[in-house]
């Protein structure tokens, strides 16, 4: 598993996560209860948070995102099926305490993660995937530049045992500097030179 860093931005830091964070975790899930919106990414209940911290830290790069302004975690999320070989990856695993939601922080957290993807590890293409009710999630993403490739039919059985029709977004190297230039004037109103 790659080793992976702390990102670090104006407004936010991305913490690779560890069980430390169970705490802030709770604090997240617990703001909205969270694990009650059965169409979003699976969130795990407060007394699930160890099991989800163990699956997180063997399967992905989960990062946990604290906001310097409110001085708190205010969500997390991860980077995933990461293939060196094929520079690919996916981000997601994503979902922020009720009170952040709908806030310049996912456009933020996102920037960081795609300009570690693209800039550092030189990644090719990076695909962001949401349920295909989730009408938030995916106007979010393709308010961040992502295109989207496709839905996937039946593709994944949710905890409640209904099955999701997923939807696929990308973002391809040659794009980045594009995106990176619309996400700086988003949260700057100012371009990159």
């Amino acid at each position: 598993m790659l080793n992976y860093p702390k990102l670090e931005s104006e407004h936010i830091i991305l913490e690779p996560l560890r069980f430390e964070h169970k705490t802030g975790l709770q604090e997240i899930v617990q703001d909205g209860d969270l694990w009650e919106l059965w169409f979003i990414t699976p969130v795990p209940k407060p007394d699930e948070l160890e099991e989800f911290i163990e699956v997180a830290l063997q399967t992905r790069l989960a990062y946990m995102i604290y906001s310097k302004s409110r001085e708190c975690y205010v969500g997390t999320t991860s980077i995933y099926n990461f293939e060196e070989k094929h520079k690919k990856a996916y981000i997601g695993y994503t979902f922020y305490r009720s009170s952040a939601q709908k806030t310049s922080i996912n456009t933020e957290t996102k920037q960081l993660l795609l300009q570690y993807l693209f800039e550092d590890l030189k990644l090719n293409v990076v695909r962001l995937e949401t349920h295909y009710l989730n009408l938030n999630s995916r106007r979010a993403i393709a308010r961040l530049g992502a295109k989207q490739e496709g839905i996937l039919r039946n593709d994944k059985i949710m905890p409640d045992g209904s099955i999701r029709d997923t939807v696929i977004f990308s973002i391809v190297r040659e794009e980045w500097p594009g995106v990176k230039n619309h996400l700086n004037y988003c949260l700057h109103k100012k371009y990159i030179k």
